[in-house]
């Protein structure tokens, strides 16, 4: 099985900065507008309270990235596309090529300015995406999922046909 590009680590350890800066501005407004309605010791409390949160928080943001990035990986082989990912709850994903109705692909801003593209392939029941793979790989796959999608209802059609004369 193949692995993401090591640019997911990057974008990951970006979006939990952001995440741990908004989590520090609201703390931070919501302290201040306690500071005023509660006895000194109350208020020491919860600080103490929201800043080992915030610490614990801030560790788990920090380890996530590369642990992630170790347990995800994909894979195409022509019949199917199998995905495994997840650190503490792990998952795997086989999507058969002849179930899959639509591809697209998704680039958000981070990821276009590391050249990272999403591959969202999608089924009668569901969608399921490739994050994180290098521009060049998402278009070789969007590419050769076309290719199979178009053989294998060509070959559905030519033998519903058959049937039916």
């Amino acid at each position: 099985m193949k692995k993401v590009s090591t640019k997911m680590i990057t974008i990951k350890y970006i979006r939990n900065i952001l995440i741990l800066i908004i989590v520090a501005i609201v703390g931070a407004l919501i302290l201040a507008g306690m500071k005023t309605d509660v006895s000194e010791v109350i208020f020491n409390v919860i600080l103490w309270s929201v800043g080992v949160f915030y610490l614990l928080l801030a560790i788990v943001l920090m380890i996530y990235p590369p642990l992630a990035y170790k347990n995800y990986r994909y894979e195409y082989n022509g019949d199917k596309i199998t995905a495994k990912f997840g650190v503490i709850f792990k998952h795997t994903i086989v999507v058969p090529v002849i179930q899959l109705q639509d591809i697209h692909t998704y680039q958000g801003p981070l990821m276009q300015l590391f050249n990272l593209t999403s591959v969202i392939v999608s089924t009668a029941g569901s969608n399921f995406f490739i994050k994180f793979l290098l521009f060049e790989e998402a278009k070789q796959m969007v590419d050769d999922l076309e290719v199979a999608i178009n053989s294998k209802h060509s070959e559905s059609e030519a033998d519903a046909c058959e049937k039916v004369l």
